[in-house]
């Protein structure tokens, strides 16, 4: 599979980059929350991201060795990602089935397209990567790897920063009251999903429980719990609120200088709590997610690093010694 993602960026990059030249030159169609689907970039900027996005995948493809190559390739992948930050926002809406209104389909097929794109285009950076350092190119170990043993100390670190950011943003919202926000229907599963998100799932990533059912699951208990159950939310909400708040912060120190800030009926302390306690929420939790990452790889089925001995990667293996590395050759 991993041997066909630059062919498959680059399929991506000019069908969706055929449609974005299409929407800049006859005009895009108005699309909720903000009349656009993406921001930062609009117009053109797109159009010209995707042939940027196909040229530098099909320069991988033809180049072994090209620290240009690789960091062009982030940096497009980058500003796509900034350009789809609403795409948080259509996340929790399909979660929640809409506090206010379900996201509109065209604007989350739109969006959804953008972050396919750069979730390729990085994929491919990292293929690429592991050939220049000569390491396997479907999972990225080398002859020098070895198996973690242990949440690492900044990995907890990060997980419990997830929760204090989750929890001075309700603090900040306990401040200013709660008046003109019903909580009833998918309002409350909203506000739920919320603070499982910011205390059950950052915390999930760096304990035992979140790698083995504990023993309160009945008959899960002791059972692996599948990675992406856990990785995958954790993964998604930590590059969105990076991304979205990150911008909303750059944003709000610009307003906030320039003297044109907007923020309604709550008062300018509060978005100066509320912002950067989310954005730290998302860096918490990216920490806290790389480790389970690492905890919890598989055997890589074409080069065999990270077999134990047993055969396979269990969630008990604690040995405290790296594991053996296999000497069978990396398949593409």
């Amino acid at each position: 599979m991993t041997r066909h993602l630059p062919v498959l960026t680059v399929a991506w990059a000019l069908a969706y980059g055929a449609l974005r030249a299409a929407w800049a030159l006859l005009g895009a169609p108005d699309l909720p929350p903000m009349g656009e689907d993406l921001i930062v970039l609009t117009g053109w900027a797109p159009a010209s991201l995707c042939l940027a996005a196909a040229g530098i995948a099909i320069g991988m493809r033809l180049s072994g060795n090209s620290r240009v190559l690789a960091v062009a390739g982030t940096a497009v992948a980058v500003a796509l990602l900034a350009a789809d930050a609403l795409f948080l926002l259509d996340i929790v809406g399909v979660l929640t089935f809409g506090v206010d209104t379900g996201p509109e389909l065209a604007a989350l097929a739109s969006r959804l397209g953008c972050a396919v794109l750069a979730l390729l285009l990085l994929a491919s950076v990292a293929r690429y990567r592991r050939g220049m350092r000569e390491a396997c190119l479907r999972c990225g170990r080398t002859d020098g790897w070895h198996r973690w043993t242990a949440v690492p100390r900044w990995a907890r670190a990060g997980a419990w920063l997830a929760v204090a950011g989750c929890l001075v943003r309700v603090g900040a919202q306990v401040a200013v009251g709660f008046d003109g926000m019903p909580l009833q229907g998918s309002l409350l599963v909203f506000e739920g999903g919320f603070l499982l998100a910011g205390t059950l799932l950052p915390l999930a990533l760096v304990h035992r429980w979140g790698r083995v059912w504990p023993r309160w699951t009945l008959f899960l208990r002791g059972r692996r719990v599948p990675r992406w159950l856990v990785l995958g939310p954790a993964a998604v909400f930590a590059i969105g609120l990076v991304v979205y708040f990150g911008i909303a912060l750059a944003q709000l120190a610009v307003s906030s200088a320039s003297g044109d800030f907007d923020g309604g009926t709550l008062p300018l302390a509060f978005y100066w709590v509320a912002v950067p306690a989310y954005w730290v929420w998302g860096w918490g939790m990216g920490a806290a997610a790389v480790a389970y990452f690492q905890l919890t790889r598989p055997a890589c089925a074409a080069c065999g690093r990270g077999l134990s001995r047993l055969g396979g990667w269990s969630p008990s293996h604690i040995s405290g010694r790296p594991e053996p590395s296999a000497s069978r050759p990396c398949a593409a």
